[in-house]
């Protein structure tokens, strides 16, 4: 091989070493730049979910202290209403707040859309629940009994909180009232009587929360 040869494969190889090593710095610190973001992205995602976690955490921890104070009783509804309408229009993403007892009977709140209802559950009334239509006062307006073996026992949200020490968080499921799936935070407020509390949040409110908290 003639040395002018020589030269040109010696300076082509030079040319492929350069533009490699350019390749593979410049693939480093992409790969890097993107890691460091999607660490952003996700420490930024875990703090938002934390602001919706947190509250609800609280207030459980809340309702255990007021029940077992005999401060918040669940068969003085419209008091109750009160009580846990404060904290769901404040909190715009919670669903409904269930309670249920080892007898089974049962409460729930439900805000659906800005009308607010409650599913009361008496055990010697078997085979019906009373449908509450209530003011933006927690104040019972219209009374309904409907046909349903609705019992809270048999719920994932109470199944999942009465034998366990601490709050739990259910999978996703389809909700008994909106047919919307979502997810339920529950809690034992007092093991000898079987009563637990849950917090129900539909998805796609904690899907709005977390894409409002982003806009801000």
């Amino acid at each position: 091989m003639s040395i002018k040869w020589l030269f040109i494969v010696v300076i082509v190889l030079l040319v492929m070493g350069i533009s490699l090593s350019n390749y593979f710095l410049s693939y480093y610190f992409h790969k890097e730049y993107i890691s460091h973001h999607l660490d952003t992205v996700s420490s930024y995602f875990k703090a938002e979910t934390e602001r919706i976690i947190k509250p609800v955490e609280t207030f459980l921890y809340n309702i255990q202290a007021l029940v077992c104070c005999g401060i918040l009783d669940f068969n003085d509804i419209e008091k109750t209403n009160r009580f846990l309408m404060e904290f769901m229009n404040k909190y715009p993403y919670i669903t409904s707040i269930n309670y249920g007892d080892g007898k089974g009977n049962g409460y729930l709140i439900l805000n659906n859309r800005g009308k607010w209802v409650n599913i009361i559950k008496k055990v010697e009334e078997k085979g019906y629940v009373t449908w509450n239509i209530i003011d933006k006062d927690g104040k019972i307006i219209k009374k309904q009994k409907v046909k349903d073996e609705y019992d809270p026992r048999n719920t994932i949200w109470y199944k999942q909180a009465v034998h366990a020490k601490d709050i739990q968080w259910s999978k996703e499921y389809i909700f008994r009232t909106t047919k919307e799936p979502g997810v339920t935070a529950s809690l034992i407020l007092r093991p000898d009587s079987g009563e637990v509390v849950g917090i129900d949040m539909m998805i796609k409110d904690i899907s709005s929360a977390l894409k409002r908290a982003k806009e801000n």
